[in-house]
């Protein structure tokens, strides 16, 4: 003879309290929980924090344009560099020597260091 296995059924009542009773226990006393999660955190700390918070965004911002700026400054003493060698080149070109009046003789130069 084969035995027949039973399948055992989900006890729907523990004690006096129903499956869907625990349910609804359960989830009133997670969101007890959370509430009590939510306050956590002194509401003097919020507001430091939130005004650190702005203080920081306002920070990075001035930190980007500053950057930017720094890009900027670099890129025009690139420009600057390369006009100083495009103009000593052309008072050093051989054609200024054939010009009655070279621009050497009109344009003052400093040489730098």
């Amino acid at each position: 003879k084969k035995k027949k296995k039973k399948k055992k059924q989900k006890k729907t009542t523990v004690g006096s309290e129903s499956e869907a009773e625990r349910k609804a226990r359960r989830r009133r006393e997670e969101r007890k929980f959370w509430e009590r999660m939510g306050h956590v955190v002194p509401e003097m700390n919020v507001r430091v924090w939130k005004a650190l918070d702005g203080f920081l965004k306002k920070y990075y911002d001035i930190l980007q344009r500053r950057a930017k700026s720094i890009d900027e400054a670099v890129n025009l003493q690139k420009q600057n560099d390369e006009l100083k060698q495009l103009l000593d080149r052309y008072l050093g070109s051989k054609v200024n020597e054939d010009l009655q009046v070279p621009p050497t003789h009109v344009i003052r130069v400093n040489p730098q260091a």
